[in-house]
């Protein structure tokens, strides 16, 4: 048979694998029109093909090897037992391994492609691609080897069934669509944490063994993203790879891939999972690529009744054509599911099933899991919980909703029906309301992009009040929607007085949503402004009491507001709570000397006691508290929420129930590409705090302050790359800094404690130990200069630049700021110091030489700018700058002040530190630190 018949045959083979089994033999009629020879040879093929594998290829199985010639035949220790099925590159045996008696599954290289080396290195990489993965849902490799003329892969043997085969026409149940899901989701996690793009996802790929473990295996299209493709995949720009029906449109169209190809792939596959249909579906293979390209498939819930929307929203936000419109890392997408997982194994608790026998027969509810948790909320809401209420520590709280970024700042409509909060579930923060009962109906209410947050009901119940990231300042728009009105052109955290005469707010606007911001570096206080705009007046003096004036909150008769007064601190921030009379200003202390770090106050509705985040003392858990108000019990613990930061809170006015949201800080390194193009993390892991990256002089290395925890702030240290990271000597204590001495050889570490700092040299090659400089001064930002004859710090109140000899001379001021100069940095020559000036709410960067002359303030205009490093021209200053509402990279130059922006984030409520340029590049590292919380209801006991 002549070529140009087979590749005929193998396109209409091909093309038939797009259409369930049911389906083909129509298409084939129509394919093979009235060749009924072909249709007949096409028909064999796909009847040979055992279930699950149908992508093998045509070349394969009519002119290659032998099915049954494999079974019995050895290679290397490998006796093959049975065959197992193909793949697009090799046939899949099982066999025993002798030297370690086990069984395995080995792939081998088909002979038809042993004499095409871009096959064969494909081959090579999916073997070491995957055997770099070590996960419990990814098909472990045990070795890649060549033996007797044959080219295989051994690796994890897996009984059981493929995805596709567990898929019915109707879907998979939600539960266990889930279930499936945020393992998969994991894997892909790790595999782009290592670098790797699977690049073929498909139904097929994934193993569901017979203990319902899922494996994702074949990685032969992976690609590391670190290399270059045509030396590794011998795949290059324009060349298609892939499945059709599950191919991200970039791919598609032939173009680089990156992780968001695979979110793409998993969405596709998600979607079949729940709906029982593939997303996209066409004639052909061409038609169903067109399809990818061009068409949006049919909304989930069009198929399949009761899907949430919280998961059909999740579904959507993969298959974006555009992949900046996607969920951009894998691990926020597997965060998204385990809730929307968690959420669908949601029961009633016994105590809400034993009470709703004896009040009333309760609706059923069967839409899904969220619903059910929802239920949950909704009992508790109308019946409360019996006197006493739970042990303190011990009260359960319910998820309400299901953001995959961030919902926060609720706030209860006066009849304690219905919250009003913020999601950035749309790309941006708008303002939502939706039911607090079984329902849980759901509505938007602001559609401007502006980056609304922080809601408040009016007493009234026809108003909510909001802060404007974009646009700055209170606004208020009416319940149901319409146009807002802006009553302050500055300000946040916005709080109704009981009579909805006026609103109190806190005059600093933060910058992010991450616990770190909360206090903000510049001024704030407590402001009152008249619900028509008249009337503004400050309420609190700058720094009385100390701190930054935040989160105010009304007493039930009107005749206080709480607050919360913070200060930041080397490993997170104090506060302490006051109440000020609006119209004296006098102020009172809250629970003096028994709270360390409490935010968010507010009243209970009696009056008699004041709800708080935070904890009481420092090595007390974090959660919500109370603390009553006639000064004889200390607070008591209503929730913990572990490493999550409880924010927002809110009291409905029946008080049964108060609203907040367990907010997680996820931060890492990040760094941008070569040509100094959007980031990406250097791993996967994510902390409390990664930041202040530092590079060698040589660019092989990095060191990173890495908090972990409340208690403890060391320096690790990794490959320039994210490899091989490790605790850099924690033995030696907490660190807030580490300098690098001019030949890599060394590392300079600022070990601090509560009495005083040391600055110690450690000798990387030698092992060396050797202190510089003791001191009694805490809290200061140490750099060394590259000559190690200098060290350049900040001290003092106000905080200012100070420079040292090594040698023992005494200590040189640089700078006589009034407000604060701080956060000094060296550059590569050692001759410029940049470095931060406050000046209010504003943060600018300054330069000056490295006796403190030639000092000039580089950006005068007002905004928040946090500098950090020098390119290697030693002109060129890297700073993080936040414009717009985000946060972003940028540099400016010294000498002819040309600015340039380096990242391009979008987000608001995440922030970006630090940049650290790597010597002889373009590349920075830096800190993206992110946040990840939704709304949850706490039954309070009457």
């Amino acid at each position: 048979m002549d070529a140009q018949r087979w590749q005929r045959i193998e396109q209409i083979y091909h093309d038939a694998l797009q259409y369930p089994a049911a389906d083909r033999q129509a298409f084939l009629g129509q394919a093979c029109g009235g060749d009924a020879e072909l249709r007949a040879e096409v028909s064999s093929l796909l009847q040979q093909s055992s279930e699950g594998m149908l992508d093998r290829p045509v070349w394969q199985a009519v002119g290659g090897r032998h099915e049954g010639s494999m079974i019995g035949r050895s290679i290397a220790h490998f006796e093959i037992v049975g065959r197992l099925g193909e793949g697009g590159m090799g046939a899949v045996y099982k066999a025993r391994d002798r030297h370690l008696d086990r069984d395995v599954a080995l792939k081998v290289l088909l002979p038809e492609t042993l004499s095409r080396p871009d096959l064969r290195r494909r081959f090579v990489q999916e073997a070491k691609a995957a055997s770099a993965l070590n996960h419990p849902n990814i098909i472990h490799v045990y070795d890649v080897d060549e033996a007797g003329g044959e080219l295989f892969i051994a690796m994890e043997y897996v009984a059981g069934r493929t995805l596709d085969q567990e898929i019915s026409h109707r879907g998979l149940p939600l539960r266990q669509a889930l279930g499936y899901a945020v393992p998969i989701a994991s894997a892909l996690a790790k595999a782009h944490a290592s670098g790797i793009v699977h690049r073929d996802l498909k139904p097929t790929n994934i193993m569901i063994t017979e203990e319902h473990t899922v494996k994702v295996l074949d990685f032969g299209l992976a690609k590391l993203t670190e290399d270059r493709p045509e030396d590794l995949t011998g795949t290059r720009e324009g060349t298609v790879l892939g499945t059709a029906a599950y191919m991200s449109p970039e791919q598609a169209e032939g173009r680089p891939v990156d992780p968001r190809s695979d979110i793409f792939s998993f969405g596709a596959v998600l979607y079949e999972m729940v709906t029982g249909e593939r997303a996209f579906a066409g004639a052909s293979r061409m038609a169903t690529i067109s399809a990818v390209l061009r068409d949006e498939p049919k909304p989930p819930s069009e198929i399949r009744e009761g899907l949430p929307s919280e998961l059909e929203r999740v579904i959507a936000r993969c298959l974006r054509k555009d992949p900046a419109r996607r969920f951009q890392h894998m691990e926020d997408l597997r965060v998204a599911l385990e809730e929307l997982k968690e959420e669908s194994e949601a029961a009633l608790p016994a105590v809400a099933v034993k009470a709703a026998r004896r009040v009333a027969p309760v609706r059923r509810w069967v839409a899904g899991g969220v619903i059910a948790a929802i239920c949950v909320a909704g009992f508790l809401w109308k019946y409360g919980l019996p006197a006493g209420g739970r042990p303190p520590g011990a009260a359960e709280t319910v998820q309400v909703t299901t953001s995959p970024g961030v919902a926060i700042g609720a706030s209860f409509s006066p009849d304690s029906k219905r919250i009003a909060y913020s999601s950035n579930r749309s790309g941006w923060f708008e303002i939502y309301a939706r039911d607090a009962g079984p329902r849980g109906e759901e509505r938007q209410v602001t559609k401007d992009g502006q980056q609304n947050t922080d809601p408040a009901w009016s007493p009234d119940g026809k108003s909510i009040a909001y802060h404007s990231v974009a646009q700055h300042g209170i606004w208020v728009i009416a319940a149901e929607g319409g146009t807002p009105r802006q009553i302050s052109g500055f300000g946040s955290s916005p709080a109704w007085s009981p009579d909805g005469g006026q609103l109190a707010f806190r005059s600093y606007e933060p910058t992010s949503l991450a616990s770190s911001d909360w206090p903000g570096d510049g001024d704030s206080t407590i402001w009152t402004v008249a619900a028509d705009g008249s009337r503004l007046q400050q309420v609190t003096n700058r720094n009385n009491p100390p701190g930054q004036h935040a989160d105010p909150a009304w007493s039930p008769d009107g005749r206080r507001i709480v607050f919360a007064s913070m200060g930041i601190i080397t490993m997170g921030f104090r506060g302490v709570l006051w109440m000020v009379d609006p119209v004296s200003a006098e102020l009172q202390p809250v629970a003096q000397n028994q709270i360390w770090a409490g935010v968010n106050p507010v009243f209970a509705p009696d009056g008699r006691g004041i709800y708080f985040a935070g904890r009481p003392k420092y090595d007390a858990p974090s959660g919500v508290y109370y603390v009553p108000l006639n000064g004889e019990q200390k607070p008591v613990e209503l929730c913990r929420t572990r490493q999550a930061a409880p924010s927002r809170l809110s009291v409905a006015r029946n008080g049964k129930v108060l609203a907040f949201t367990r907010l997680v800080n996820a931060s890492q390194i990040w760094i941008t590409g070569e040509a100094g193009a959007d980031g990406r993390p250097l791993y996967q892991d994510a902390v409390v705090r990664a930041r202040v990256p530092n590079f060698s002089p040589d660019g092989k290395r990095l060191t990173v302050q890495v908090q972990s925890d409340d208690s403890s702030l060391g320096i690790w240290l990794m490959d320039a790359d994210g490899r091989n990271s490790n605790v850099f000597r924690p033995e030696a204590g907490n660190s807030n800094s580490a300098n690098w001495n001019a030949d890599s050889s060394a590392l300079i570490l600022n070990l601090f404690s509560s009495v005083g700092q040391r600055v110690v040299r450690f000798g990387l090659t030698d092992g060396s130990r050797r202190t510089l400089w003791e001191t009694d001064i805490t809290g200061a930002r140490i750099h060394i200069t590259p000559d190690e004859q200098e060290l350049v710090y900040d001290t003092g109140r106000p905080r200012n630049i100070w420079k040292l000899k090594i040698n023992g001379a005494q200590a040189k001021q640089l700078t006589f700021d009034r407000e604060r100069a701080w956060f000094p940095e060296v550059s590569w020559d050692g001759q410029w110091i940049v470095y931060q000036v406050g000046r209010g709410d504003s943060s600018e960067i300054a330069v000056m030489d490295r006796n403190g002359g030639q000092q000039q303030i580089l950006t005068p205009e007002p905004g928040k700018r946090f500098s950090h490093s020098f390119a290697s021209d030693n002109r060129r200053i890297a700073y993080a700058g936040f414009e717009k509402g985000v946060w972003n990279l940028y540099w400016i130059d010294r000498i002819t002040r040309e600015r340039r922006q380096i990242t391009h984030h979008t987000a608001y409520g995440s922030f970006v530190r630090s940049p650290a340029w790597r010597p002889g590049t373009e590349q920075m590292a830096y800190e993206f630190s992110g946040v990840k919380g939704n709304i949850e209801l706490l039954p309070l006991a009457r």
